[in-house]
């Protein structure tokens, strides 16, 4: 977490002048579980958690690299009905803050 002063002065008067600390909370995206194990056609449910910030500002959006598959918005990822071994990477990204990440490692396996 980081600590801002802030100084509000009059315009008229800049002898008054008001001085105020503010905590900005640290904000990290969470992502559980951070590894499986999916079977072809198979799902699973990756459950996402922002700490430090209001639960409207706490949407993200979903990344697969590369894109096998498929993940709903509330996190449900689907694996092809087919295919080779593989490794999924799913990343969660803030939608208020597209610096904050999670990333799972899904291994796809027939």
């Amino acid at each position: 977490p980081a600590v801002v002063r802030v100084r509000a002065a009059s315009f008229a008067d800049p002898t008054k002048f008001a001085v105020v600390q503010v905590r900005i909370p640290e904000v990290r995206v969470e992502l559980s579980p951070e590894s499986a194990e999916v079977r072809p056609g198979r799902s699973v449910r990756l459950k996402v958690r922002v700490v430090g910030c209001a639960a409207r500002d706490s949407q993200v959006s979903w990344k697969l690299t590369p894109e096998m598959g498929s993940i709903s918005p509330d996190g449900l990822y689907q694996a092809p009905e087919a295919g080779a071994p593989a490794e999924v990477q799913v990343t969660a990204i803030l939608k208020a803050d597209p610096t904050k990440t999670a990333t799972a490692l899904l291994r796809l396996r027939p």
